[in-house]
């Protein structure tokens, strides 16, 4: 099977923030699973398991996109069985499937779209354009980015409980603020878990 660019160039993408790939086919409760591309998470991301679909006519020819959510419906059987917590998301890289197969494929799980990317002779977005519209595909993958001005504040955790809304929930707003204790990384980190938990739609723990 030949991969797309625009599948390599994802990946690509995904390792540089440390996503780490999975060897194809790998097997879930007995079951052997081959997708394009599966990548792990790691540190506060360890939980997620990403797939990534080429839809290009060359890659299967399932232009239907059947094959391709009854692959999907499969593993998160498997994972069901096996009582696994991966929170599973898949990215759609390239021509678009039916809406309904797609619909119904986000009733499993989180599900991105990727359908074109201008990529240059390296196998990366090709202009700052294309970087960005690939940031803003992966960015509920992407580590958050907190701007540092270099501006020292003389109460860091009182200017943060500052600036987050007053009806934020207790339990949010304790782990965030546990988190500014230990930098902007550990922020980032509690950010992207409370990101990933809210848009969660039912993976099996």
């Amino acid at each position: 099977m030949t991969t797309s660019v625009l599948a390599n160039a994802v990946v690509a993408r995904l390792e540089q923030v440390g996503y780490q790939r999975v060897i194809t086919p790998f097997v879930v409760a007995s079951v052997r699973f081959d997708f394009t591309f599966a990548l792990r998470g790691r540190d506060g991301r360890s939980c997620d398991l990403i797939l990534i679909v080429d839809t290009s006519a060359g890659a299967h020819g399932d232009k239907s996109g059947q094959r391709t959510r009854q692959r999907i419906e499969a593993l998160s059987r498997a994972l069901d069985v096996s009582r696994s917590r991966l929170v599973l998301t898949i990215i759609l890289a390239g021509a678009p499937l039916p809406p309904m197969e797609v619909e119904s494929i986000s009733r499993i799980c989180r599900v991105l779209i990727i359908e074109s990317l201008e990529v240059g002779a390296d196998g990366t977005p090709a202009t700052d354009a294309a970087r960005m519209n690939l940031d803003d595909c992966l960015r509920v993958l992407l580590p958050l980015q907190v701007d540092d001005n270099g501006e020292a504040v003389a109460d860091p955790i009182g200017e943060l409980e500052g600036r987050l809304p007053q009806d934020i929930e207790p339990q949010t707003k304790e782990i965030l603020l546990a988190a500014s204790a230990q930098g902007k990384t550990a922020v980032s980190i509690a950010l992207g878990d409370l990101l990933t938990k809210a848009l969660q739609p039912g993976v099996p723990d």
